[in-house]
């Protein structure tokens, strides 16, 4: 046991006060708190109201009242519910007195604390003095030789000092817990002073009551105990402010006692683990040097001894190395405890300085720990990297326990090892001699193999544990992450620049313009010149180079700018090209920005003053390298006018305000760099301050200038998102700068910082992508003039091919002029695609960008609305509404807005064309997706502001009663809309007639359904019509249609031939469907024809179309007849006439040469010509 230890002994007793003191005070400790429930005492009289006298005292007595309890319980002759009343009504003025008592029980003991605590004070500073003045030399003694004595006091030890952490903890919270009662103590206090000036009210005014034992009399006995509670938790509540401090400072010292009692403890156990390491060391590499000896001295032995003596050098060797990593292990493991307990403390702190308040000192604290802390996924990498050791070595482990058992039957072994034709060879004494000495080496492996194990065991357990404490430190300093992230943005850093912080200012401009700083700046530049001047000079040819070329360049462009926009010359490789020829004129300023000051930032002996100015210069040509390639790019013939088709005026207005806004943007760049770059950042947060400022100014400068809506960027650009956006980019442009100037002016210099390093990445985003965009736009429209070209030399050469074919003739006037492939479609629906495509990368883009800002949300969480009752389990309970549910409720509700615009197009493109599906089921699905996510949309948006059915299943019940009167209409075409949708029976695109109107459905919306007619007007029918009214679809299961038309030939004619001929000519029609198959029919005699009726079989249920095929087919009939003689009979009449003289005379006028030919006609028959008279 540890006490046997002198050492043990020596560990313990500096700490025997501490634990007197903390025993004899924990009650006291635990008293510190808010009460739970209704409990205290009555304190003296002057610090509580007077209460006022009880009528009687037995009436109040508790032994009256329980033995009035227990005659009411017994009391038959009362009625169940009277019965009832009277019992509960005891009760409560039996649990009043019970919290009387308790209070005062509380109140008595905040009074002893006033009165002892004191003492106990004094004495444990006393004590703490007495042990700071202590010599650590003479409370020290000899630590004993045993390492296994050593291991068993270092591992009490540890047991130990696991243990006063965890009680430094709960100290550090009781001590939170009572520097923040005072103000919840406050409120109490207050609310207890007015339920007792209302109590003392309602008994004043009280009557006597006639009845004793009566209703009244036991209400009033309620109420008398309630007020004797209430003036007991005033009198607590009293005596509990009134020693609150002297509670407070006890604590405090007793957190002192722990404190030391973990440093001391820490030291000793430190002095132990040393030694227990240099022991184990030593043996270790004792055992490895004899393991060594032993080796060598088997060379020339019998192979079996040299093998075994090989063994256990290995197992020696290893061991040896172990040792080292398990004493790394260790001092690991104490620097991970003291990360623990530094976050843990920062985290407690943290949390009472927000609750105490917040201001702009504790703003400047979180800055600094904010850029302080490790990033807590290194924690989690490094647990895991400890788990996967823990298993490595439990697989070595297991490895050694199976040897170790094999080794266990030593005889065994030594029999199988004899049995080997290398032993068997011996004869009698060699054997003999061999097995003792392998007995021997078998032995010595066993023991270094049980060391060996014993150091595995412990090394694993060291991983264990620590992997444990990793874990710990990542949950504790994620915890403090994410506490920063949600507070830091909302608490300033600084003072507000206004005039009484100029002189801070002047002090950070007169630091940043200063002789000091640059002269130290052109010192070290000078002598890192002179150490590494290759360098230098290769760094100025590469610039001088580039520079040289920039004319070159330029005319490269200019050239490749004059064959962009002819089909024959153009391609994106020139669109390519081009950017990387802008690159090159862009880039000699920037990269000699950026090699000055990479070399300021890294060379070696120059100070921070330097390096910060090197890193603000790197940082610095970034932006330099983009504003310069943007003004050259919106040249005349550079990459935005020419490739992406902007605007003449576009682009010098861009040239033109890049002028000025490049040199104050970088100015201010490299002032916000410097001064973040500090070591000691808030001695220069005016200058960055200042320096976003005027960038921010700047910023909205030019975003009022570029992005006016009549004369701004995106006039002339063929970018559907950059015009779809337009109206948007100027307010943003507006009030999103001016807003953080607005922030860093008011003193919220982080936020602001952080905030703009956010939207320079989001800015940067959305124009990566907007380049892309424009990129593939531009392959699109490249290859859609390809194609068109393509497309126009195929009609060519079906013309070519018509006009010199001869038999092709009867049928290319039959061709429908429609391209082979249509360009147009293909044209939008990749602009789809890359519509959608570009918003995803935006999406998420912009979830990377702002992920880490978005903890800053949920002091959103705070801000309570107002209260929503839900029932939860049958409970009605009051949910808060904040304004983070309304912020959520309107995101849901724009992100249902984004989807039901793009989500159905994306669906036709990216899915339905892909699938066999028709016209018809393609609209209805994108359709009924487009109803699915608004009606989700909505009910998520309602949800997330506490509307759930419960709350509108009356307005749902209303609703339903208006609609079967004044909405009866409306929501009958509603739910025809949706039979339509899901039964079909009409489909965008089908041919329909319905109340005599015929013609093609077009659109299918919730309420009517637009039908285009054959003269292109759209008439608009109500969705009931197509589900109660008659309706024809001419193509709802099949498309193909009959066409009838009659022919007549003249009487005399051959019909075998008209039969023929027709039938042929029908047949050969290209759009006449095969089957079913075409056919002609003599079908009678009409007055003046033989009538033959023409039949054919079409796909084409448009009016357009078979109009179109009708007129070929009488076309081609027609000329066929002339050609085969058939005449095409025309309506004849045969004229009888009764003459009373016998005689018709007949006039034929032909010119001027008339002559008058007279016809007899026999009288009674009308018939047979007369001798003509001239």
């Amino acid at each position: 046991m540890l006490t046997c230890s002198p050492d043990a002994a020596l560990a313990r007793r500096p700490r025997l006060l501490g634990h007197a003191t903390s025993l004899a005070l924990l009650l006291t400790l635990a008293l510190g708190g808010a009460p739970t429930a209704r409990a205290g005492s009555i304190g003296t009289a002057q610090d509580s109201p007077a209460v006022a006298p009880l009528s009687s005292a037995s009436e109040t007595d508790r032994a009256a009242l329980e033995a009035r309890l227990l005659a009411l319980q017994n009391n038959e002759t009362l009625g169940e519910v009277e019965r009832t009343r009277r019992v509960d009504l005891v009760k409560s003025a039996l649990a009043e007195l019970d919290a009387a008592g308790e209070f005062k029980a509380r109140g008595d003991e905040f009074a002893r604390a006033i009165v002892e605590l004191p003492n106990e004070i004094e004495r444990g500073r006393a004590a703490l003095q007495a042990r700071a003045n202590a010599d650590p030399a003479a409370a020290s003694a000899d630590l004993p030789k045993d390492l296994e004595a050593l291991q068993r006091i270092a591992s009490q030890l540890g047991a130990e000092l696991t243990g006063d952490r965890a009680r430094v903890a709960e100290l550090q919270r009781e001590l939170s817990a009572v520097r923040l009662r005072p103000e919840a103590a406050a409120t109490e206090l207050s609310d207890a002073r007015r339920a007792l000036e209302l109590l003392d009210g309602e008994v004043a005014d009280a009557s006597s009551p006639a009845d004793p034992g009566g209703i009244e009399a036991l209400e009033l006995q309620v109420k008398l105990a309630r007020r004797r509670a209430r003036a007991a938790e005033v009198a607590m509540l009293d005596q509990e402010m009134l020693s609150q401090a002297t509670r407070q400072e006890h604590i405090e010292v007793l957190l002192s006692q722990a404190e030391l009692d973990v440093t001391e403890l820490e030291a000793r156990l430190a002095r132990v683990q040393s030694r227990v390491s240099e022991m184990r060391q030593s043996a270790a590499a004792a055992a490895s040097n004899e393991a060594q000896i032993e080796r060598q001295q088997s060379i020339g032995k019998h192979r079996q001894i040299e093998e075994v003596a090989v063994a256990i050098a290995e197992v020696t060797q290893t061991n040896e190395q172990l040792v080292p990593k398990l004493n790394e292990l260790r001092e690991r493991q104490v620097d991970v405890e003291a990360r623990l307990a530094q976050t843990e403390r920062d985290n407690r702190e943290i949390k009472l300085s927000l609750e105490l308040g917040i201001t702009r000192s504790l703003g400047t604290v979180l800055v600094e720990l904010r850029r302080e802390l490790t990033d807590p996924r290194s924690y989690e990498r490094s647990a895991d990297q400890l788990q996967a050791d823990g298993m490595e070595q439990r697989l070595a482990l297991f490895t050694l326990e199976r040897e170790l058992t094999r080794l266990g039957n030593l005889d065994r072994v030594l029999d199988q090892r004899m049995a080997r034709p290398s032993a068997q060879e011996l004869d009698g004494p060699a054997q003999l001699e061999l097995r003792a000495e392998l007995k021997r080496l078998l032995e010595t492996k066993t023991a270094q193999l049980e060391l060996l194990e014993g150091t595995r065991r412990e090394y694993l357990a060291g991983l264990v544990l620590l992997e444990s404490r990793e874990r710990a430190l990542f949950a504790e300093a994620q915890e403090l992450s994410l506490l920063l992230a949600e507070r830091l943005l909302w608490i300033p850093n600084m003072s507000p620049l206004t005039a009484g912080a100029m002189e801070s200012l002047v002090a950070d401009l007169s630091w940043a313009t200063g002789g000091t700083l640059w002269k130290k700046v052109f010192d070290d530049l000078m002598g890192d010149l002179r150490g590494n001047l290759g360098g230098y000079v290769a760094a100025a040819v590469a610039i001088v180079a580039l520079m040289s070329v920039r004319r070159r360049a330029t005319d490269r462009i200019e050239a490749i700018a004059d064959s962009v926009g002819h089909v024959r010359k153009d391609g994106i490789l020139l669109t390519l090209r081009t950017a990387l020829l802008h690159l090159a004129v862009a880039l000699p300023q920037p990269l000699a920005i950026y090699f000055v000051g990479w070399r300021l930032a890294s060379a070696p002996g120059v100070s921070a003053a330097t390096s910060s100015v090197g890193d603000a210069l790197v940082n610095t040509a970034a932006v330099a390298l983009a504003l310069i390639y943007t003004r050259d790019a919106s040249r005349a013939h550079g990459l935005i006018r020419s490739h992406f088709e902007w605007s003449e005026h576009t682009g010098r207005l861009l040239r033109r305000h890049l002028v000025w806004f490049t040199p104050i943007a970088l100015a201010a760049t490299f002032a916000i760099n410097l001064a973040a770059e500090q070591s000691e950042a808030e001695e220069h947060t005016a200058l960055s301050a200042l320096g976003l400022v005027v960038l921010s100014i700047a910023v909205a400068a030019l975003g009022g200038a570029l992005l006016r809506p009549s004369l701004g960027l995106g006039t002339g650009t063929r970018s559907s998102i950059v015009r779809g956006t337009r109206a948007a980019w100027l307010p943003i442009a507006l009030v999103i700068p001016l807003g953080l100037a607005g922030m860093t002016i008011a003193g919220y210099q982080y936020a602001a910082l952080a905030l703009a390093d956010r939207l320079e990445g989001t800015l940067v985003l959305i124009v990566a992508v907007l380049a892309m965009h424009a990129v593939l736009l531009r392959w699109l429209t490249i290859s859609q003039r390809r194609l068109a070209l393509k497309v126009a030399m195929e009609k060519r050469a079906a013309l070519l091919e018509k006009r010199d074919t001869s038999d092709a003739d009867a049928k290319a006037e039959f061709l429908d002029p429609v391209d082979a492939i249509n360009v147009a479609q293909i044209k939008d629906q990749t602009q789809g695609l890359l519509r959608f495509a570009a918003g995803a990368l935006v999406v998420i883009g912009l979830w990377f960008t702002w992920v880490d800002i978005l903890p800053a949300l949920n002091v959103l969480e705070e801000k309570k609305l107002w209260d929503q009752m839900v029932t939860i389990d049958g409970v009605q309970t009051a949910v808060p509404i904040t304004l983070a549910s309304l912020g959520l409720a309107i995101l849901i509700v724009a992100i249902t807005i984004t989807a039901a615009r793009n989500a159905p197009s994306f669906l036709e493109i990216a899915v339905l064309q892909q699938l066999p599906l028709d016209a018809g089921a393609r609209y209805a699905s994108r359709t009924l997706s487009l109803y699915a996510i608004v009606a989700t949309g909505t009910v998520l948006a309602f949800n997330a502001i506490g509307v759930g059915w419960s709350s509108v299943q009356w307005l749902v019940a209303a609703l339903s009663l208006g609609l079967g009167f004044g909405l009866q209409e409306i929501f009958a075409n509603f739910v025809s809309g949706l039979i339509i949708l899901l039964e079909r029976p009409v489909r965008v695109g089908d041919t329909v007639t319905v109340s005599n109107v015929t013609g093609i459905v077009s659109r299918i919306r919730m309420r009517a359904t637009t039908i285009t007619d054959w003269q292109r007007r759209e008439l608009v029918v109500p969705n009931r019509n197509f589900i109660t009214g008659e309706l024809i679809n001419w193509s709802l299961s099949d498309p193909i249609l009959r066409l009838d038309f009659v022919v007549g030939i003249a009487y005399g004619s051959d019909t075998e031939l008209a039969h023929r001929t027709m039938t042929e000519v029908a047949r050969a029609h290209p759009l006449v469907l095969d089957q079913p198959e075409a056919n002609v029919f003599f079908v009678g005699f009409g007055d003046s024809t033989l009538n033959f009726q023409v039949r054919v079989f079409v796909n084409e249920p448009t009016n357009v179309g078979r109009t179109r095929i009708m007129h070929d087919l009488h076309m081609a009939i027609d000329r066929a007849c002339r050609e085969h003689e058939i005449e095409i009979a025309f309506p004849q009449r045969d004229v009888h006439l009764r003459l009373s003289d016998g005689v018709l005379r007949v006039q034929v006028e032909r010119g001027e040469d008339a002559r008058a030919t007279l016809l007899d006609l026999d009288a009674d028959s009308g018939t047979g010509p007369a001798a003509p008279k001239s």
